[in-house]
């Protein structure tokens, strides 16, 4: 068991720019073919060529995310001062 976690320890280091980056194409894909998954794998530049592809994509997707928590936060804080007037 110790040898295998060695092991498994060993190729995410090695591969652990590939992983980050399978990691950002997944977030704008959500999926990945096993060919593509295998193909990234293989040739690190495939996955960068890949994010570049998508890059536009994740840095729209990551600004909706942005703009929905801060509109979380301020409906959050609305809720707070309603409350506070009520008691008011």
């Amino acid at each position: 068991m110790n040898e295998a976690y060695k092991k498994a320890k060993e190729l995410v280091s090695a591969n652990k720019d590939t992983i980050d980056i399978l990691a950002d194409v997944l977030l704008i894909k959500e999926y990945l073919s096993k060919e593509d998954f295998e193909s990234m794998m293989k040739d690190p530049n495939k996955s960068k060529e890949i994010l570049e592809k998508n890059q536009e994509k994740i840095n729209a997707k990551a600004e909706l995310d942005n703009q929905k928590s801060q509109k979380n936060k301020k409906s959050k804080k609305s809720d707070k001062v309603d409350k506070s007037k009520k008691i008011v």
